[in-house]
C-alpha cells in the first residue's frame, strides 16, 4: 500500500461521516479499554516491635490493613530483626513458611509470597544479661487495583457501535463505489 492508496482511503473515510464515525468510535474504545487494565501499586505495612522472654516464646502478628477484595496480592514478605539471637520458625495458615536462626542485630527476610494470614512465630531467644530482648517484626504486603475497570463497559459499548457503524459506512462507499463505476460503464 502506497502513500498515494493511504491517502486515497483517508479522503473516502473523511468524505463518509458514518465510516469516519464507527473508526473514531473503536478507536476511544480500544484507548478505553487501554485505561481499564492500568494498574495502580499499593504497599502496605504493619511495623511491629515486641518485648520477648528469654526462652521459648510465642508471637502472633496479624498483616497489615488493606481492601483485600480488590488488592492483587503480587508479593508478600516478613522482615525479622533482634537485639538477642535466636531461633525462629514462622507459621502461616499453619503451614510452617520458614524455619531459621537469627544473630543478634541482623535482618532476615521472610518471602511469603502470596500467601496472607496470620503468622505465629514459635522461637527461642539467648539473653544478653541484663539487656531486655527486643524483636521488631515488619510485616509488608505489595499488589495492585485496578480503579479504571469501569471504563470496560463503555469501551466494549463503544466498540460494538463502532463496528456497526464503521461496518454500514464500508458498505455505503462500495454501494456508491459501484453505482459510479455502473455510470461510467453506461457512459462509455
Amino acid at each position: 500500500m502506497g502513500l498515494s492508496e493511504v491517502r486515497a482511503l483517508v479522503r473516502e473515510i473523511s468524505r463518509n461521516r458514518i465510516l469516519a464515525t464507527g473508526i473514531v468510535f473503536l478507536i476511544i474504545a480500544f484507548l478505553l479499554a487501554l485505561i481499564s487494565t492500568y494498574p495502580e501499586p499499593h504497599t502496605y505495612f504493619r511495623n511491629t516491635s515486641e518485648d520477648i522472654p528469654i526462652g521459648t516464646w510465642t508471637v502472633n502478628l496479624y498483616p497489615p490493613s488493606f481492601p483485600i477484595e480488590n488488592l492483587r496480592i503480587s508479593e508478600s514478605y516478613l522482615s525479622v530483626v533482634s537485639n538477642v539471637n535466636l531461633t525462629t520458625s514462622v507459621y502461616g495458615n499453619g503451614m510452617l513458611l520458614a524455619n531459621f536462626s537469627l544473630p543478634s542485630n541482623h535482618e532476615r527476610n521472610v518471602d511469603l509470597g502470596r500467601n496472607i494470614s496470620v503468622l505465629i512465630l514459635n522461637g527461642t531467644s539467648a539473653g544478653l544479661g541484663d539487656v531486655p530482648a527486643k524483636i521488631t517484626f515488619s510485616y509488608t504486603v505489595r499488589g495492585s487495583t485496578l480503579p479504571w475497570t469501569v471504563l470496560g463497559i463503555p469501551a466494549a459499548v463503544l466498540a460494538i457501535f463502532g463496528v456497526i457503524l464503521a461496518f454500514r459506512g464500508y458498505l455505503s462507499s462500495m454501494i456508491k463505489l459501484k453505482k459510479t463505476k455502473g455510470v461510467r460503464g453506461k457512459v462509455s
